[in-house]
Parts: structure tokens; sequence; C-alpha cells
């Protein structure tokens, strides 16, 4: 509804696009927006295999939109931004994911399962070396987008658990994220035989 000030702006646009036998949305996107800015992560989202409610949970870490301890402090929402699983930090995106040592071992493990050798990093350093490693269209770059999805869910899940007093196990943790994966995986014949491999 903000836009229809501007559909005056573009009427040409417009009236090009009514005239078509099939509606170019895309051009009336690029119409509207002034600037057609790719954000640097864009290779982990698209085409990401994991879950919706996963892909739209790292959408919002991308944007650092999630509603991390700091952020609330900085709202007048809570008192403490200590972090809720390790309580040796501040609660932000970059510490929560993947610098907490609560969280840290849970993305290791899950890179060690998928034969990545790498130290994980905070945030943003993490996020630069997982655009890197899926900027192309294998298999590896496939199962990483969806390892990156589904840990950043359910870390962000394990958080929620410990911020309301709920005890989880990191171990049930990395099974779901490892069988979230594997059910995903299984749906595409070019990643069935690379995660059979990896279950050995």
């Amino acid at each position: 509804m903000k836009q229809r000030d501007k559909l005056g702006q573009i009427q040409q646009h417009w009236d090009q696009a009514l005239s078509r036998q099939k509606f170019p949305m895309s051009a009336m996107y690029h119409g509207l927006t002034e600037e057609h800015q790719r954000v640097p992560w864009r290779s982990v989202m698209c085409g990401n295999k994991a879950r919706l409610r996963a892909v739209i949970c790292l959408w919002l870490a991308c944007h650092k939109k999630l509603s991390t301890k700091d952020r609330l402090r900085r709202f007048g929402m809570i008192q403490s931004s200590d972090c809720s699983i390790c309580n040796c930090a501040d609660e932000s995106i970059n510490h929560l994911f993947f610098n907490c040592s609560g969280t840290r071992e849970i993305w290791g493990n899950i890179l060690d399962w998928l034969g990545r050798r790498h130290d994980p990093r905070e945030w943003d350093m993490e996020l630069a070396w997982i655009i890197e490693n899926t900027k192309g269209k294998g298999w590896k770059s496939a199962l990483l987008k969806m390892a990156t999805a589904e840990t950043v869910y359910n870390v962000w899940h394990y958080r929620n658990s410990m911020c309301f007093g709920t005890v989880v196990d990191k171990q049930v943790i990395e099974r779901n994220i490892i069988d979230n994966i594997v059910y995903r995986s299984w749906q595409y014949p070019t990643l069935r035989s690379h995660v059979a491999k990896l279950m050995m």
C-alpha cells in the first residue's frame, strides 16, 4: 500500500506490464525499488533446501533482527543482556552464533559431520566463511547451506529453551540438525548418495 504513490511515477512501466499477456512481477519489483543492491549472503539463501522455518530464522539472523537480549535491552524491555546460555557475555547475534561456548561446540560438531575442517568464530566472520563456501552449485555447497539454516534455527530454539528455564541436551540438538539435513537431502537424488556416505 505504501507504494501506491510511486505507481504514478512509473506509469509507463505499469501500462506496459498490464498490456502483456503475462504480468512481469520482477520488472514491477525493480521499477518500484530505487536501488538494486544484492546482499552478500544471497548465495546462502538461494536454493537453500532446509525447512522454511529454518531459512526464515537464518534470514532474520543475517539481517540481525532476531530478538537477542542486547536488542531487547536497547528497546528498554529488559535490564540484563547476559547470554542465556553461557552468562559470560552480552547476548548478541555476533556472540550467540557461533562464538558462545554453549553453541560453538554444536556448530563445530555439525561441520565435523559434514567433513569440513574449520574453527568456528563469531557470526560476522563465520557468515563470511559460509558465503565463500556456498557460491557453487555442488552437493557440498547445498549441504552447507542446509546445515547453516538448520543449525541457526536449532541454536535459536536452544537459546529460547534456556531463556525460559527448559534444560535441553546439546546432543539432542545435534541429532535433530543432522536428522533434518538427512531427511531433506533424501528427497534429492543428487544429494542422497553423498548424505548416505556421511552416515556411514
